[in-house]
């Protein structure tokens, strides 16, 4: 059974909002984030201005830029000397964001530690079944400042193994959607690396995928970082929740709709070149997940454990669309 301990780590925090002011990375330092904590604590002073843009050089992959977070939340010194002063300059400003939003990390911190919705254990107990875990697992949940209703998780991309990040600050404490999302990234950090990812692994050595890591390495998703197992990971934790196949096996309305539009939009982003960085995320992650939905459904309604032929159908789905991807480009 999944255990979760929330905390606010002043170090981490911090190192957080600095780096988003870098806006190196869409899905990581969002650039409507620092749009909106510089209009909130005034614009980025010169040095700011150039502090960041050293630290938006020296994050270029996703694997650098999230090992320089976890060093400058936790082993700075560490750091190469004109990063650490990058993120000294930008510390106060850092500092003040921190700050603003300590009462709402606090309140969630409390929220999730004893608020939690009815549904939630529930879906819990599901999330393990369809991974095949039956051992408890304690999840360290790092909370992380948020401008108002907005929310994100990034796994543990920039944290220990197995422990998963929240930034939430900003969200209502009414909002259920906040725990869907936690449970989608600790399927990341905790059921994805344990199960899925060897699976995947497992399958792409057979002859009949000969070519997808390929084809993965052509296509513009991968410039956004990951490889194809990450994507596939996408595909199989966005088919459970927080609007996948999860949701009707305990007791939440269906989002029918919202896969409507969703696939509507890929379609449209799929073969636009032009596309940004959300549209290219729906075209190639999400539409994968809007395709394995029906069958993750059924998984979950039957309580059938993941197995070599759901991985199989993610793959299928990934080949899928790169096929119809290369057919616009002949």
């Amino acid at each position: 059974m999944l255990t979760f301990g929330p905390i606010v780590d002043e170090a981490l925090c911090v190192a957080y909002v600095a780096q988003t002011h870098a806006r190196w990375h869409d899905g990581v330092a969002r650039p409507e984030w620092a749009d909106y904590w510089e209009a909130a604590h005034g614009g980025l002073t010169a040095g700011e201005r150039r502090a960041a843009e050293i630290l938006r050089d020296r994050m270029r992959g996703l694997g650098d830029g999230c090992r320089i977070i976890s060093h400058a939340a936790w082993r700075p010194h560490e750091l190469a000397h004109e990063c650490r002063e990058a993120f000294a300059v930008l510390k106060p400003r850092a500092e003040a964001t921190v700050d603003s939003a300590r009462e709402g990390l606090n309140a969630w911190r409390h929220a999730l530690g004893a608020n939690r919705p009815p549904w939630f254990a529930a879906m819990c107990e599901r999330l393990d079944a369809f991974f095949g875990i039956d051992e408890d697992v304690s999840v360290r949940v790092y909370l992380l400042p948020g401008p108002p209703r907005s929310n994100c998780g990034n796994g543990d991309m920039f944290v220990e193994r197995g422990a998963t990040t929240l930034s939430c600050s900003g969200m209502p404490l009414d909002d259920e959607g906040l725990f869907l999302i936690l449970l989608h990234e600790t399927a990341h950090s905790v059921h994805q690396p344990r199960v899925l990812s060897p699976l995947v692994a497992q399958r792409l050595r057979a002859v009949a995928r000969a070519g997808l890591d390929a084809a993965f390495d052509e296509c513009p998703i991968s410039a956004m970082g990951g490889d194809l197992s990450s994507v596939i990971g996408e595909y199989v934790n966005h088919s459970l929740i927080p609007f996948g196949g999860l949701r009707a096996a305990c007791g939440l309305e269906s989002r029918d709709e919202h896969w409507r539009l969703l696939s509507e939009a890929a379609a449209r982003a799929l073969h636009d070149p032009d596309a940004d960085h959300d549209a290219q995320y729906t075209a190639w992650v999400m539409q994968g997940a809007a395709r394995l939905l029906p069958l993750a459904t059924e998984y979950v309604r039957d309580e059938r454990p993941m197995d070599a032929d759901f991985v199989d159908a993610a793959l299928d789905a990934f080949a899928d669309i790169h096929r119809d991807w290369r057919s616009s480009r002949r």
